[in-house]
């Protein structure tokens, strides 16, 4: 039986359980806080309980771990809490079962002493002027670093790394020096993830240009915006800020404007799946500058309706998407020679290419093949 872990908000426990269910992978779910859950209750129904940090009931599952039937630990992502779990199953059980960890992404990041590690020169002077205190913030790694309480030392404690783009895990190896045998695993199937109603949805060729999924420093937002600016593309300009840092947030909202005037259009609120599927489907095309993985739903989505999509080219998703015959643009093109060309849709039959590339690597099928293969040693 495999334990995974999650932190409070457990974004994406009802998928996992949804994956192992249907890839018949026995498993628990434990949800741990630094705070009180309220009224929520554990669902023995599903396997999942709920912990909070230092109580008896806490302390008594951790020291309990090496008494039950788990063949593996996966830790869905180590931010904050996992984090402070994983140490101390670390430090309190000698004889505690192989540990995984599923990567976020973010979690390298932090496990370096500066940040802003993949800000453009742009985003990390924003990132420090705004909160001028982020200087300190190395000085505080160094401490816990000394202390061996810091990100790194779990990492370096972890057996597996698991995730479904092999070139992510490979990254997240060299970033942090250190090799591990790796484990395939996706929150959910591309008919799922999209809904029914929406997977022969193809996009609106209406030259509108999406930028980013939200007002996160590390997709280098005003580095986008200072070449499309020099550029002078005429296009509309739709950029999500539903969510993501508030500071930012509004710095963006004020260069879009001056820089885009009519043509800038943010996204300040949140949207229901559906809604959020056909705002995809208007644009066109898509630009991710992000320095490392990230906003994977936006480009499946993007890519399987037919946007032209723009990502670095040293980024795992671009070469795992590349690798597996996707039509995938880079941002380094676009800064190059950014020209109309380049601001072409895609053709009909490009964008149905796409679209069975995709579903045939991450269609349902597909995905429970994998979680069983790939978990089959921990049954």
């Amino acid at each position: 039986m495999i334990l995974n872990i999650f932190q409070d908000n457990a974004f994406f426990l009802q998928s996992a359980i949804k994956c192992f269910n249907a890839a018949d992978i026995p498993s628990e779910y434990a949800v741990f806080s630094k705070k009180a859950f309220g009224k929520q209750l554990h669902n023995e129904k599903d396997n999942v309980f709920y912990y909070k940090i230092s109580t008896e009931e806490y302390n008594n599952f951790i020291k309990t771990i090496p008494d039950k039937n788990y063949k593996l630990i996966l830790f869905h992502s180590l931010f904050d809490t996992n984090a402070y779990v994983a140490k101390q199953i670390i430090k309190k059980n000698k004889n505690h079962p192989p540990l995984a960890w599923y990567i976020y992404g973010s979690e390298i990041d932090n496990a370096f002493l500066f940040p802003g590690r993949y800000f453009g020169k742009l985003t990390k002077k924003i990132y420090y002027k705004q909160k001028p205190y982020r200087i300190i913030i190395p000085f505080q790694r160094i401490i816990k670093r000394i202390c061996g309480n810091d990100l790194k030392n779990v990492i370096n404690n972890i057996d597996y790394f698991v995730h479904f783009i092999p070139e992510e895990i490979k990254f997240a190896e060299k970033e942090l020096g250190i090799k591990k045998t790796s484990l395939w695993f996706i929150y959910d199937w591309l008919e799922d993830i999209i809904g029914k109603d929406f997977l022969n949805e193809k996009v609106e060729k209406n030259e509108s240009i999406l930028i980013g999924n939200s007002s996160s420093y590390n997709l280098n937002t005003m580095e986008v915006f200072s070449f499309l600016s020099k550029a002078k593309i005429n296009k509309k300009i739709l950029v999500p800020l539903s969510y993501g840092n508030k500071l930012y947030r509004n710095y963006i909202l004020k260069k879009g404007r001056s820089l885009f005037n009519s043509n800038f259009s943010p996204l300040l609120e949140l949207m229901p799946l559906s809604e959020y599927n056909k705002f995809l489907a208007s644009c066109s095309f898509l630009i991710i500058n992000s320095y490392k993985q990230q906003a994977l739903g936006n480009i499946n989505f993007a890519a399987l309706y037919g946007a032209k999509v723009f990502l670095n080219d040293y980024t795992s998703t671009y070469i795992y998407l590349k690798k597996i015959g996707v039509k995938i643009f880079s941002i380094q093109d676009l800064q190059n020679n950014l020209n109309d060309e380049l601001f072409t849709a895609l053709s009909d039959e490009e964008a149905n290419s796409n679209r069975k590339i995709l579903m045939d690597a991450l269609g349902k099928e597909k995905v429970i093949k994998m979680i069983k293969e790939s978990f089959a040693d921990f049954i």
